[in-house]
């Protein structure tokens, strides 16, 4: 029997009638079971990287995982500033420190206890609202519940390791709420643009951006953290984008701002080699070994 998931609950009768009742013989039943979405809006404890989150009053974008403390090693969660942001507040000082971050993101269904309090921001409101270019887009969020530190739905085990800078036609990959893991080109660095839609600020005048030859982002995704496919080493944040490309604020720029860091091993120091054994070690190990093949 071949059990089938129907995504509408009701059918139009031509709709039924295209239905086969059974496939090389083998009866076909038909189960009503939803339309299947990705789980990256559902909730998740302990929390992993990609997933939706927002504070209490935004919409929803992406937690991009853990950063540390430059000095202290405190861990923090990463997104972009004006996912953790009221937008259509115009005073540069809010969001306070201590507002509540909730997983998932409001729009998805995250309602209090929060997942943490807000830390730090980049600076990008109050940069825009006094007309001045920006380069910065994260907030820092202090941690209140479990997490996985180097997990990421979808990707797996990622090591935390030291960022790098992004080079024109590097291959990167991120994985966020809306559209999950997605990959593209870099196409250009440096960039300056002016980046529309955010209402105490239409436009912000952004600089030293990252592009990427194709967009491989949606709403929601902003705050998903970018790696370079070849050692996996974090290049940035999405944080905006068009049908076209899409932008990356650099990793050494919340580096510098933010006072944190994405890791502090290079990519071959994450599972060192182990210490060499003595020329004795070895002797004796290959004779146990040629005793245990006479004994079998």
């Amino acid at each position: 029997m071949i059990h089938v998931g129907l995504a509408k609950a009701e059918l139009s009768l031509a709709e039924a009638q295209d239905l086969p009742t059974e496939i090389d013989g083998v009866k076909v039943v038909y189960e009503y079971s939803g339309e299947i979405t990705p789980l990256l809006q559902d909730y998740h404890d302990p929390l992993v990287g990609g997933v939706s989150i927002g504070a209490v009053d935004i919409t929803a974008g992406t937690y991009g995982g853990v950063v540390y403390d430059s000095d202290t090693k405190e861990p923090y969660f990463i997104t972009n500033e004006h996912v953790v942001s009221n937008t259509h507040n115009n005073d540069p000082s809010h969001p306070p420190e201590g507002w509540p971050i909730v997983q998932p993101g409001p729009i998805d269904g995250g309602v209090k206890p929060a997942v943490g309090y807000l830390h730090r921001v980049g600076g990008m409101k109050l940069s825009a609202l006094d007309g001045e270019p920006c380069d910065i887009d994260a907030a820092l969020i202090k941690p209140q519940r479990g997490y996985c530190d180097t997990e990421y739905i979808k990707l797996g085990h990622i090591d935390d390791v030291k960022h790098t800078d992004a080079k024109v036609n590097d291959k990167v990959v991120k994985v966020g709420r809306t559209t999950g893991v997605t990959f593209a080109e870099v196409g250009a660095v440096g960039v300056s643009a002016n980046i529309g839609g955010i209402s105490w600020s239409n436009p912000v005048v952004m600089e030293n951006l990252i592009m990427t030859k194709k967009s491989f982002v949606q709403g929601g995704d902003s705050g998903s953290r970018v790696w370079e496919v070849e050692q996996m080493q974090p290049i940035g944040l999405v944080f905006a984008g068009s049908w076209l490309t899409s932008m990356i604020i650099p990793a050494q720029t919340i580096v510098d701002k933010l006072g944190v860091v994405f890791g502090d091993r290079e990519p071959g120091e994450v599972n060192p080699p182990k210490p060499q054994e003595s020329w004795l070690m070895r002797f004796f190990r290959a004779v146990w070994e040629w005793i245990k093949n006479i004994w079998r």
